[in-house]
């Protein structure tokens, strides 16, 4: 029902419940709620609830990118803060104490960082910042001690986290410079990769990568780590017992080792990594899948072999409109489940070569348990995105698209929309099972619009469009006397040629001169100008979404 109205791009499951996330920054639940981790308030009986969205107190507030523990959410704002809500008997949501909580909350002690992503699993939690710094929460200290708040990760001098990604109780940790660190007190199988089965407290440099590969991609399964170098090699190490190693045997690697790549063409290389609970999967640039492992089609496959998805979907692939854009994973201890986004290009004008290039650049750009996605010109203009987000700061130029409003109740699925803007094409993979709208914003939908709308991208209609804002009229005044108490810069006056200068009041020029001393600093931009309030100390603790 949902995929009716808007696209699921992103699945997140924890022990009993799952999240998905929609094109238009909607997030929807179901499950358990024993602990609040549906996002509402703590359900006594330990039953299944039906599917039923997440409300936030704040209707502007759109997850950009959201991850999910055992028995919690956290997510990533559009706006910059994490907000999380579910279980704390460990201090899993970084608020300071492990008491429970009923409600979504902020979490104060991240408000003054730029928050790159949020990772999740299990009980652990990080962050990484604009600036390449990781946090994480809870955990417990040489001296036995829990912490219970986000605490920086210290590496060496300069050194900046572009990736991490956690297993059940160890976390690997990818640098800018293409360097790895690992620790974690579970490491039985090897999964730190330091070639023994000793347990590491604080993050070690994993010495087998000295700098001869280049290291671009990992995925940490439940006991195994699997990770990609720029040129499409691939390692892998940790738990092989369920042949999710992919080396062709069923041994533990304490060690990384080469993934033979000889069932690859000779034209193809990997391009994207993946690893389940026990199982890894690879994507190529040929829009193949392969997978080894253990998982609901395979039993201790100890060999990378073709995952056969156009089978199972037959009749989606026909006349190469239907393009596989990224394989993704979700897993927790009680599921596991992979999936693929697909691009719809089927009414897209654009030639095969520039749809390829196009949706090559938005699988870079797709981050694992990203809800959104930032704004592009070269995908937008060849594939009518249509609900692609603009970059802070920037003017929203996309085309518009009618509100649409769900009422989710155990007797059915109501919803309530307004006249369309555009035309969107659904694709039902299984109406049974699975039913995709093929990739979140339907690629390929060409919107009935003027053609001055559809050149939205030009550069000149939005400079028209920001001059329209600003220029006077009759029931509109000057910029001025908007605010006789503030002074905005505005272009001074032209005297025509033979006129003489206006003259000045000098009781005028003392008044604005008084004005400037007590008039606070404003942005140099007169539509953005903004001054900020200190919080209360107390309101910036307490404050709750």
């Amino acid at each position: 029902e949902i995929n009716k109205e808007s696209n699921v791009n992103l699945i997140e499951v924890g022990e009993t419940f799952s999240i998905i996330g929609t094109d238009f920054g909607k997030l929807y639940t179901w499950g358990w709620n024993n602990f609040g981790q549906l996002g509402k308030p703590i359900s006594k009986e330990n039953k299944s609830l039906p599917i039923q969205p997440v409300t936030l107190s704040n209707e502007s507030i759109k997850p950009r990118n959201i991850a999910a523990g055992s028995n919690h959410v956290i997510m990533l704002s559009t706006h910059g803060d994490v907000i999380c809500w579910g279980g704390n008997e460990y201090g899993q949501l970084g608020l300071g104490h492990n008491n429970p909580v009923d409600t979504p909350a902020i979490n104060n002690y991240l408000l003054n960082l730029k928050i790159k992503r949020v990772t999740a699993r299990e009980n652990q939690n990080f962050v990484i910042t604009d600036e390449g710094k990781v946090y994480r929460w809870p955990f417990k200290t040489e001296d036995g001690e829990y912490v219970f708040r986000p605490t920086e990760i210290l590496l060496p001098f300069a050194t900046q986290v572009a990736q991490v990604s956690a297993g059940h109780d160890f976390c690997v940790l990818l640098t800018s410079t293409a360097k790895l660190y690992s620790f974690g007190t579970a490491n039985k199988f090897g999964q730190l990769g330091h070639g023994d089965d000793q347990p590491r407290q604080v993050p070690i440099l994993m010495s087998y990568f000295d700098g001869s590969e280049k290291i671009d991609q990992i995925a940490c399964g439940y006991w195994h780590t699997i990770a990609k170098t720029t040129d499409g090699k691939l390692f892998a190490w940790g738990s092989g017992i369920f042949g999710q190693l992919g080396t062709c045997q069923t041994y533990n690697e304490f060690s990384p080792v080469p993934i033979p790549t000889h069932f690859l063409d000779s034209n193809s290389k990997v391009t994207q990594i993946q690893a389940a609970f026990k199982s890894s999967l690879i994507f190529t640039d040929n829009r193949r899948v392969y997978w080894c492992g253990t998982n609901g089609h395979l039993s201790k496959m100890d060999h990378f072999i073709q995952c056969d998805y156009k089978t199972m979907y037959p009749g989606l692939w026909e006349g190469k409109l239907m393009i596989p854009v990224k394989i993704l994973t979700t897993w927790s201890r009680s599921m596991s489940i992979s999936y693929m986004l697909v691009a719809d290009t089927r009414d897209s004008p654009a030639p095969f070569s520039v749809k390829t290039k196009a949706l090559h650049l938005l699988a870079n750009k797709l981050e694992d348990q990203s809800v959104e996605i930032q704004y592009n010109e070269f995908i937008a203009h060849h594939l009518q995105f249509r609900n692609m987000r603009k970059a802070r700061g920037e003017r929203d130029v996309s085309q518009r698209r009618a509100n649409v409003s769900f009422d989710i109740s155990p007797s059915g699925l109501k919803k309530e929309t307004q006249e369309r803007a555009d035309t969107s094409v659904n694709i039902s993979i299984d109406r049974k099972k699975f039913k995709s709208d093929a990739f979140y914003g339907n690629l390929g939908a060409q919107p009935k619009q003027p053609q001055k709308v559809m050149n939205i991208m030009n550069k000149r209609v939005i400079k028209e469009e920001v001059l329209e804002e600003t220029r006077p009229g009759p029931n509109k005044p000057a910029l001025e006397k908007i605010d006789s108490n503030v002074e905005m810069k505005s272009s001074p006056s032209r005297t025509r040629v033979g006129e003489k200068s206006p003259k000045k009041d000098s009781k005028l020029i003392k008044a604005k001169e008084e004005r400037k001393q007590t008039t606070p600093e404003l942005s140099s931009n007169p539509f953005r100008s903004r001054i900020r309030v200190p919080e209360n100390e107390d309101t910036a603790k307490n404050s709750e979404l």
